[in-house]
C-alpha cells in the first residue's frame, strides 16, 4: 500500500519540523519577488478522532481507486492463484462493479429435489465465520471441481484491476475481524479503523492522498486561493487568501454566495452602495471567523465525511499559530 502513496506524482504531505520549515522559507522568498494583492490567513486543521470515525468501507474503495490509478506494474504474479482468491473471497456486488465476473470462477449450480439453485459468491462473513476459528492455510486439491473455470482470459489491465480487488478484500478482512483485548474480555471490533494496527495506519495516509485532491480541487472551483497546503498525517497547514465577510458556503449548490452583502440588519450600513463598494469596504475588514467557517463547511462536504477543528492565527494572544513545534504568523 505504501507503494500507492509512493507512486503519487502530487503529494502534500510532510514528514518532519524540518520539511515544513523548508517549505515556509521558499515561500517567504516568493514572497519577496512579488507583491501581495490580498489579505492571507495562516489556518491549521486537524480531523476530530480520525481512526475511530473512520469509514473502512469507503477507505477500501478509496485505496483501490488509487491503485487503479497508478503507474505501478504488476509483474511476477500467479494469475490463477489471484483469480481463485477473487473468486473465493470477493462478494458478489463488488465483483459486478468491477465487471470482473467473466474472469473469476463461478460456483456449479447444483441441483436439489429436481431444482436448480446458482449459488452466489460468498461474502466476507459466510467465508470467515466465528473469528475464532482458524482457516485451514492449504486448499483442498479437489475444490476448485466445484467451479467453473473462467470465461475469459485477463489481459494485463484487468490483471491490475484485479490485484486492486484483491487489495479492498484484504483491507475489509483484516479491518473486518480485528479482535482486541479489554478487562480481560475479548471483543471484535465493529467499526472504524483500529488504534495499532498498521494497516489502520497505512490505510489513513492512503485516504489523506486522495482526501487533498478532492479538496483542492474543490477549493480551486470556488475560486479560493490557496498559497501553501501541507500535511503531516491528519494535520492540514494552509495559508490562503480570506474570503470576504457575509459570503457562505452552499453545500447543495457547491458555490460561495453573496447574497447577504445588501440584505438583513446585520449589513444595514451597506445600504444603496454598488457591489464593487461593498467589496472594497469587505476588504478593509477581518474576515478570518467567516473564512475559517467556510473552510470547515467545505471540508466536511467531501465524502467520506470528518469532523474539523480549525484554528488561525489570530485565535492566539500573541498572534503566532502553533503548527508542530513552529510558531507561525504573518506579518
Amino acid at each position: 500500500m505504501r507503494s500507492i502513496i509512493e507512486d503519487s506524482d502530487v503529494r502534500h504531505d510532510i514528514k518532519s519540523t524540518e520539511e515544513l520549515l523548508e517549505n515556509l522559507t521558499a515561500y517567504n522568498k516568493s514572497l519577496c519577488s512579488k507583491r501581495r494583492k490580498s489579505r492571507k490567513i495562516v489556518a491549521y486543521m486537524d480531523i476530530s478522532s480520525f481512526y475511530p470515525s473512520m469509514d473502512v468501507n469507503r477507505g477500501a474503495k478509496i485505496a483501490k481507486l488509487m491503485w487503479n490509478k497508478s503507474n505501478i506494474l504488476v509483474e511476477n504474479v500467479d494469475i490463477d492463484e489471484l483469480i481463485w482468491y477473487i473468486s473465493k473471497y470477493g462478494k458478489e456486488e463488488n465483483i459486478l462493479e468491477d465487471n470482473l465476473q467473466d474472469y473469476l470462477y463461478v460456483r456449479k449450480k447444483k441441483k436439489i429435489k429436481g431444482k436448480k439453485i446458482a449459488r452466489k459468491f460468498k461474502g466476507l462473513k459466510a467465508v470467515l465465520g466465528n473469528v475464532t476459528q482458524a482457516r485451514p492455510n492449504k486448499l483442498k486439491v479437489d475444490e476448485k471441481n466445484n467451479w467453473d473455470k473462467p470465461q475469459k482470459l485477463p489481459s494485463s489491465e484487468v490483471v491490475k484491476k484485479m490485484v486492486g480487488t484483491a487489495l479492498e478484500i484484504l483491507i475489509l478482512t483484516v479491518m473486518g475481524n480485528h479482535i482486541y483485548q479489554f478487562d480481560g474480555k475479548t471483543f471484535l471490533q465493529l467499526s472504524g479503523g483500529a488504534t495499532g494496527l498498521d494497516l489502520t495506519g497505512e490505510l489513513a495516509d492512503i485516504i489523506m492522498l486522495w482526501w487533498d485532491g478532492e479538496f483542492l480541487a474543490k477549493l480551486n472551483g470556488l475560486a479560493i486561493h490557496v498559497d501553501l497546503y501541507k500535511r503531516f498525517k491528519d494535520d492540514i497547514n494552509l495559508i490562503l487568501d480570506d474570503i470576504l465577510a457575509g459570503a457562505s458556503y452552499s453545500t447543495v449548490q457547491n458555490e460561495i454566495l453573496y447574497e447577504n452583502f445588501t440584505f438583513g440588519q446585520t449589513y444595514e450600513k451597506y445600504s444603496g452602495k454598488s457591489l464593487q463598494e461593498i467589496y472594497q469596504l469587505r476588504q478593509k475588514e477581518n474576515n478570518e471567523e467567516n473564512t475559517l467557517s467556510i473552510l470547515k463547511k467545505v471540508a466536511e462536504s467531501i465524502k467520506p465525511r470528518f469532523n474539523f477543528n480549525l484554528i488561525f492565527h489570530f485565535h492566539h494572544g500573541n498572534a503566532n499559530l502553533p503548527i508542530l513545534i513552529v510558531k507561525v504568523c504573518l506579518n
